[in-house]
């Protein structure tokens, strides 16, 4: 496939086949090893949930006794939701890539010279 001048893919008319199900599955992974790669820097680094929960300070001393302070429960709330997104992420990248390589595996030799195991595990 390529870019034509208008800037809508096109596809020449040679392909498809399992060459292009391969690049594709090797994207996912590399993306995925990425995503991986930022995890475990971002687990490992001083911004980790078990290192910040680590670093105890009391309420009071961030806003007074008895008084609210949004912006840090803000914070703290955002941090979380992008830590799950990267576990989520990563979590779906994998299962993508063992979905795309069964297809790949199963394109190369036909369908009906797959494993039964590995059959079942393409329709999961």
């Amino acid at each position: 496939m390529r870019n034509g001048e208008d800037g809508i893919v096109t596809d020449p008319g040679g392909g498809g086949g399992t060459g292009d199900l391969r690049r594709g599955v090797g994207a996912l992974e590399t993306f995925k090893k990425r995503v991986d790669a930022l995890l475990t820097d971002f687990e490992g680094s001083a911004a980790s949930k078990s290192k910040v929960a680590d670093q105890k300070v009391s309420r009071a001393s961030l806003s007074g006794p008895n008084a609210r302070f949004a912006e840090a429960d803000g914070l703290y709330t955002q941090y979380n939701r992008v830590h799950s997104s990267l576990v989520s992420l990563s979590k779906s990248l994998g299962d993508q890539i063992e979905y795309l390589s069964l297809g790949v595996h199963a394109a190369a030799v036909g369908f009906d010279n797959v494993e039964d195991d590995i059959r079942r595990r393409f329709y999961e």
